[in-house]
């Protein structure tokens, strides 16, 4: 689609009034787009350009478009932990009340409502037996590096020291200082080399000069280590759905706008070789683009 297109104005107005929450639905958001700036764009074109700069439009109906019975399920569901993805939790509530909602629909309406799907699969994930074991034995640690490689211990993760400190607060557990006995140095000094878990994966410290570009995911590391600089415009990517697995064996070099096509495309797999393809089809198909030769 072609970005030159629409104006700043246009977009603008498109970001602050579809959070009005004044709009029946999104045709007549649609229409009222057309009628301001004397447009005719069709429903197509619209969607392409919301979903193209990721316009989130709030209606007025989010509230009212489910019983009460079905957003509450769908509250006390989305924090259970019980759910894989949102589809999943998707497909238990259309079985369940004979509906035929769409994943990305309920997601959205989640998102209105404040509510956000904890899944064992995400690293924000805390189980029940976590925030009890937490409860019952955060506070007694002469540090909080000491609490959190007691957690990880305990539940066989890898929660980095701000992750847990942040949920700790959040369930109410506050230290009265984060300061450490004498023997235990803090874990945000880090030394060049050192390799720290930042949302799915790990990142390392690569200079030590004080701004962010201090600090490089791992898979570009990996990378540039074993074929050199990463070329501009270009970018590292995961061939499997494990972000911790950075061997060279589960990483591939993709131009930057491959990756809207692989996601458009729902390229995107657990597969290595399946992933790999869709990565060299896409670096053909925009050399050859580039080149004129498409």
């Amino acid at each position: 689609m072609g970005t030159k297109r629409y104006t700043d104005a246009q977009i603008m107005w498109l970001r602050i009034n579809g959070y009005s929450r004044v709009w029946k639905n999104r045709t007549e958001f649609r229409t009222a787009f057309n009628k301001t700036f004397g447009l005719s764009l069709d429903t197509y074109k619209f969607n392409n350009l919301i979903d193209y700069y990721k316009i989130k439009i709030c209606s007025k109906q989010s509230e009212s478009i489910f019983s009460n019975e079905q957003k509450q399920w769908l509250i006390d569901n989305a924090k259970s932990g019980r759910f894989k993805n949102c589809k999943h939790l998707t497909d238990t509530y259309n079985a369940l009340f004979k509906e035929c909602r769409k994943s990305g629909n309920i997601n959205s309406y989640l998102s209105d409502w404040g509510v956000f799907l904890n899944t064992k699969y995400k690293e924000s994930y805390y189980s029940e037996d976590m925030n009890s074991w937490l409860i019952n034995n955060y506070l007694s640690f002469d540090s909080i590096e000491d609490a959190v490689k007691a957690f990880n211990k305990e539940f066989g993760v890898d929660k980095s020291w701000s992750a847990l400190v942040h949920h700790c607060k959040r369930i109410g557990l506050k230290r009265n200082s984060n300061k450490f006995c004498k023997g235990h140095a803090s874990p945000r000094k880090r030394n060049v080399g050192d390799i720290v878990k930042r949302q799915r994966e790990n990142w390392i410290k690569v200079n030590a000069n004080g701004n962010k570009d201090d600090w490089i995911p791992l898979r570009k590391y990996v990378w540039e280590q074993t074929y050199g600089k990463v070329p501009d415009g270009y970018c590292v990517v995961f061939l499997t759905d494990d972000y911790t697995d950075t061997s060279i064996n589960n990483l591939g070099l993709v131009d930057r706008r491959g990756t809207m096509i692989m996601s458009k495309l729902d390229w995107w797999t657990d597969n290595r070789v399946i992933t790999k393809s869709g990565l060299q089809w896409c670096n053909l198909y925009l050399t050859a683009k580039d080149n004129g030769v498409m």
